[in-house]
Order: structure tokens, then C-alpha cells, then sequence
């Protein structure tokens, strides 16, 4: 699943973050994941992802290519059986607003 077969992902494996590019790139140890932040800017052709509780980057994929008359997909899901995943729409709390997954 790397952006060269169109999937721009993050990974933990163990203790371990991962952006799966090619090769992959190890993200901090010291990151520590409840709830992550996904934005897309379309215009730029980025995808970031973002610690949601510490208001901190985690990663940007860049120089995108996307075909305006193709539709994009996400997807999200989680292998950990003890963990549940929780979508939420966009929160808006004064001039802050971002999205939780």
C-alpha cells in the first residue's frame, strides 16, 4: 500500500510508526496515537496527517497527482481487535477546526 499503487498510509506496527512510502519512513518513537487527523489539500496535492489531542504533524505526503474525474476513496481501518475505530466529522471549536479518526 505505497502512493506509487495510490494508497498514501500510516502505519503502527508494534511501538513503531510508519509512513508507507518506498522505502518506508520511520516516524518518532515517541509518537503516541488516539486519535488522528486527516487533511487533504486537493489543490496542492498533499495528504497530511496530524495527532489530533497534541496538535502536532505526523506526516505529509506530497506532490500528489490526482485526476479531477476520478473519485477518491478513503480508507480506514484498524487490525487491532481490541481497539474500535470512531469516525467524527469535522469539530469546530472557535477558529480551530480539524478531523478526528
Amino acid at each position: 500500500m505505497t502512493p506509487q499503487l495510490g494508497y498514501w498510509t500510516v502505519e503502527r506496527s508494534g511501538d513503531e510508526f510508519n509512513a508507507l512510502t518506498a522505502p518506508q519512513t520511520p516516524l518518532p518513537l515517541s509518537l503516541k496515537l488516539q486519535k488522528l487527523g486527516v487533511y487533504l489539500d486537493y489543490e496542492e496535492g498533499q495528504l497530511s496527517f496530524y495527532n489530533v489531542e497534541t496538535r502536532s504533524h505526523i506526516y505529509t505526503f506530497t506532490d500528489i497527482e490526482l485526476n479531477p474525474k476520478e473519485k477518491l476513496y478513503p480508507l480506514l481501518w484498524t487490525v487491532d481487535i481490541n481497539t474500535s475505530l470512531v469516525l467524527e466529522s469535522p469539530v469546530s471549536a472557535g477558529d480551530k477546526t480539524h478531523i478526528a479518526v
